[in-house]
This record gives C-alpha cells, structure tokens and sequence, in this order.
C-alpha cells in the first residue's frame, strides 16, 4: 500500500513501472497522492499488460481530471480481471469524464465502483444509469456525497433499480 503518501505524478509513473515487474500483484493502493494524466498513463499500461492480476485499484484522493479518464477507460475496458475500482475524491474530473468513465460499465467486468465526493451531477449519474441496463456484474456503485445529483438523476438511478415491468429484471 502506498496509501497517503502525496507521491508525485513522476514519482507514480516510476513505482508503477517498477511494479509491472511483479505481475502477480493483486491489489494496488495509491490513495491520497499525486495522480495525474501520466500516472494515469502508466497505471493503463499496467492494467493492458497480459500478464498482471491485479483485482483491485484504489486511486481515491488524487489530482485525477478528464485527461486521466481518457487514458485509463480504454484499458479499463479491455481488463476483465479488475474487479474493484475506487476513484472516489477526484473534483477535477468533470461531467464529461464522468461520462466517459460510465462506458466502462457496457463493458462489464467490475463488480465494485466507489465513486464517492466528486463533482458528480445529474447527466453524469444518467451516463452511469444507462451502461447499467445491461450489466449483471456490477455488486456496488457507490455515489455517496454527489451533491450535485438532483431528483432528476436519482430518478434515472431508480428506473434501473426498480424495473416495473419485470420483477425479474429489477433482481
């Protein structure tokens, strides 16, 4: 765990290199740091290489914004062994970063998405509550503390949740 340890953008680029040597390496916490685009870069790096296992990324409490997104969704998409992504208190991510991370839940393969205190608003949770529709592997999605989010997007939180043609569905 590097958890908390205001690592810089440079300084991540350099120990996810390092750690792309030990390619059994499940979970990786790089909370409270100094994440970037290039740390983003990297971290995609990692998670397209074949060889890695890592299941679980913590990235919460960095300096992560649309650029970083961008880098990371394509390999988000593409590495179903993920199965945690936490990248909760990131503000500089805006709506339409929100929105281009909300495609990676078309491609199902993460079970957990903590996403908590950022900027989150109401056509941001629309973009997750409509990748959602056919996704059964996603257990959590944490949107805790988005005040941003109005009635209008809990609204369309709810359609997915409750399903009232079907019981089946909404299970």
């Amino acid at each position: 765990s590097l958890q908390i340890n205001n690592i810089s953008d440079e300084g991540i680029v350099d120990i996810i290199t390092a750690l792309s040597m030990f390619p059994h390496l499940k979970l990786l916490n790089l909370v409270g740091n100094g994440i970037r685009k290039n740390g983003c870069v990297a971290l995609a790096t990692l998670l397209q290489c074949s060889a890695t296992e890592l299941q679980h990324l913590y990235i919460s409490d960095n300096e992560i914004n649309d650029e970083g997104i961008e880098a990371l969704v394509p390999a988000l998409l593409n590495c179903n062994r993920l199965k945690d992504l936490y990248i909760s208190d990131n503000p500089s991510i805006t709506t339409r970063g929100w929105q281009r991370l909300a495609t990676v839940l078309e491609a199902p393969n993460l079970a957990e998405l903590y996403i908590y205190r950022n900027n989150i608003d109401d056509e941001a949770v629309a973009a997750f509550a409509s990748a959602l529709v056919n996704n059964r592997t996603l257990q959590t999605l944490n949107l805790w503390r988005n005040f941003s989010i109005t009635a209008v997007g809990w609204q369309a939180v709810s359609k997915i949740l409750c399903n009232t043609s079907s019981v089946n569905e909404s299970f």
